[in-house]
This record gives structure tokens, C-alpha cells and sequence, in this order.
């Protein structure tokens, strides 16, 4: 199991085929692919799609629409909740009593270059886990009143388990883009710590101007798999610098890579800036960024370790990235703007 007195797994990507270094194309769309056709088929899509974009929609991923709908119905109750009862479960940050700095809820900061309020869950790590862990970035769940929400655990953790089935079979195509085994990555999830985020972006007032429910950034894990409603507001950046829209597709996910999937690739898959603009209504989207291990250490494909692209990507302790990584985001922040994550470091 991954935890601070654990010895890093170092996953090196080992492959002799030839790679060139990967650049954004000028996309004016994202990619569709349809996870019903032959797998050589996918593949090649997906590699296109990774090399070039580092977005992409999935459609007939084996996910139920009544899946869709339940976490829906989940996510809008939790989040007309009195504000009382969201900080009880808020981040130490916007609540003191509490113990959870990486879990649990925020809410929106005004001020702040994003307009949104969220909640995050990880894995559910048995009766032992606590949030006095000595590595914080894996502290336990904290949950809404039972008695206010009954069904919200059940259904996240349902939710949660079909998202990493989901996220292990596209590791497999991605490991079979890059002519690897099917079963390459596997190790790398012996223990993930991925999260689950809720996510609520209030609607603006009519007489604002357009701004950004969410700012420019990259993710920091493999993969994120998208679940977003019907308001849209999602944009990628391409090679060109325009911003293309991602608009919502029934049934699908929106799929993007993470700066993980950049760094053992060497640039050769993209982890592309994206954002979201406000919409003239409230929205919803549910990601849920799929992680490796916290002990895993990521670092470029061995033929690929050039002196120059070993400096652009040395090797790095996922979890110690990610602590890092998260600074940038207000909700990881302290009032006096050091991060939360300073002890953890």
C-alpha cells in the first residue's frame, strides 16, 4: 500500500519503437471516439486524439444513463444544502474545527480568478484511515449528515468504482497506443488516490460581464473523465492559442489528459490548457481525475531520456508533485495564500 514509509514505484516506460515529440494541433473541434469499435480502431483514434488534442469524448463507454442521472440528482441536492451544512464538511481552510485539508468542501471565493464551489472524495480506505494521517494527501473521506442525505455515500462510492473501471481500460488503450502491453500500467494503481470532485458553478448575475467559472490550467493526475450537464462553458486551448468549445454530448465523458500521461510520454501525449466560461444559468459537472499512486514515481520513457527531455521532465514522486501542483488553486490555499499542503511537503 502507498503512504509516506513506503518506497516509491518507479514506472519507466520501456519501448523501442520510435517517437517523435508531441505538439498541439491547431483543432478547430474535439475528437469523437466510440469505444464499440474494433480496439485496433480506438487505438489509433486515441493515439491521434493524445498526440494532438489531449482531449476527447467517449461514447458507448458501458456506463448507464441512470447512473448519469442519479449522481445528477446527488450532486444538486448536496449542493442546496444550507451553507451550514456544506462547511461541516468543509476543507480546514473555510472551516477551523475541522481536520481535513485535502477533502471535503469548499465554497466560492469571491475575489478569486474561479467561481465555483465543489466537494472532494477520494477512496474509502477501511475502518484504520483517519484524517490525522501522517501523509494528509491521503486522509479519509468526510461525508454529509447520513440523516440529511442517506443515499449521497452510497451513491457516490457506486459512482466512484464504475469511474475506475472506466479509467483502467483506458489505460489499456493508452498503453496499446504507445505499443505497450495491455496490462503496462496496472501497477501503477496498485493503491490510487484518485478524487471524485462535485462541482457547482452559480449562475452569474445578467448584468456581469462574461468571466471564468473556472481559470486556464492543466490536471495533474493520467486522465480526467468528465461527466458535465447540458449548459456547456468548457474550452481547450490549441496549438494556435484560440480557445475551441467542448460542448456536451449526450451520453458521453470528456476525457483529458493529465500532466502524469505528459511526463512518461515526454510531451509526446499532451496534458492541453483548458478552462470554463460563465453561462447564462447555473451548471454542474462532476470530474473524476484518476490518479496513480501517491509513492509512484513518474518519469520519461526510457528511450526518450534525452539530456535535454530529462531536464524538461525528471523524475518526480506523484504525490509530492501533486502537493505541489495544488497550490495554484484557491481552494488549496491558505488566507495568506501559503498553501495547506506546506506540511505535507
Amino acid at each position: 500500500a502507498a503512504g509516506a514509509a513506503s518506497k516509491p514505484l518507479r514506472l519507466t516506460l520501456l519501448f523501442k519503437s520510435r517517437i517523435s515529440m508531441a505538439r498541439l494541433a491547431d483543432f478547430v473541434k474535439v475528437p469523437v471516439i466510440d469505444l464499440l469499435k474494433d480496439e485496433s480502431a480506438c487505438v489509433a483514434e486515441i493515439r491521434n486524439a493524445c498526440e494532438n488534442v489531449g482531449f476527447f469524448y467517449i461514447i458507448n463507454h458501458g456506463i448507464p444513463e441512470s447512473c448519469f442521472s442519479r449522481l445528477l440528482d446527488i450532486s444538486l441536492a448536496f449542493f442546496a444544502l444550507p451553507e451550514d451544512s456544506k462547511l461541516s464538511i468543509a476543507k480546514q481552510r473555510f472551516n477551523p474545527r475541522n481536520k481535513n485539508k485535502y477533502r471535503g468542501f469548499f465554497p466560492v471565493q469571491l475575489g478569486e480568478s474561479s467561481r465555483k464551489e465543489g466537494a472532494d472524495f477520494g477512496p474509502e480506505r477501511g475502518e484504520g484511515a483517519s484524517s490525522d494521517s501522517s501523509d494528509p494527501m491521503l486522509e479519509a473521506n468526510v461525508w454529509p449528515d447520513q440523516s440529511v442525505l442517506p443515499d449521497f455515500k452510497p451513491v457516490m462510492m457506486d459512482y466512484y468504482a464504475q469511474m475506475t473501471s472506466l479509467g483502467l481500460k483506458l489505460t489499456r488503450l493508452f498503453a496499446l497506443a504507445l505499443e505497450l502491453s495491455a496490462t503496462y500500467f496496472e501497477p501503477l494503481f496498485d493503491d490510487p488516490n484518485t478524487t471524485l470532485r462535485l462541482l457547482h458553478y452559480p449562475a452569474p448575475d445578467p448584468a456581469q460581464a462574461q468571466f471564468l467559472s473556472c481559470s486556464e490550467h492543466t490536471d495533474s493526475g493520467v486522465a480526467t473523465i468528465l461527466y458535465q450537464d447540458d449548459r456547456g462553458g468548457l474550452q481547450v486551448r490549441n496549438a494556435a492559442g484560440a480557445w475551441v468549445d467542448v460542448p456536451p454530448i449526450t451520453g458521453s465523458f470528456v476525457v483529458n489528459l493529465g500532466d502524469v500521461l505528459q511526463r512518461w510520454t515526454a510531451g509526446r501525449f499532451s496534458a492541453t490548457q483548458h478552462r470554463v466560461l460563465s453561462v447564462s444559468a447555473e451548471r454542474h459537472s462532476v470530474p473524476f481525475f484518476f490518479e496513480p499512486s501517491n509513492n509512484a514515481v513518474i518519469e520519461p520513457i526510457a528511450s526518450l531520456a534525452s539530456a535535454e527531455r530529462t531536464l524538461s521532465y525528471p523524475p518526480v514522486v506523484y504525490g509530492e508533485f501533486l502537493a505541489e501542483k495544488i497550490k495554484q488553486f484557491a481552494e488549496f490555499q491558505t488566507a495568506d495564500t501559503e498553501s495547506v499542503t506546506t506540511s505535507m511537503l
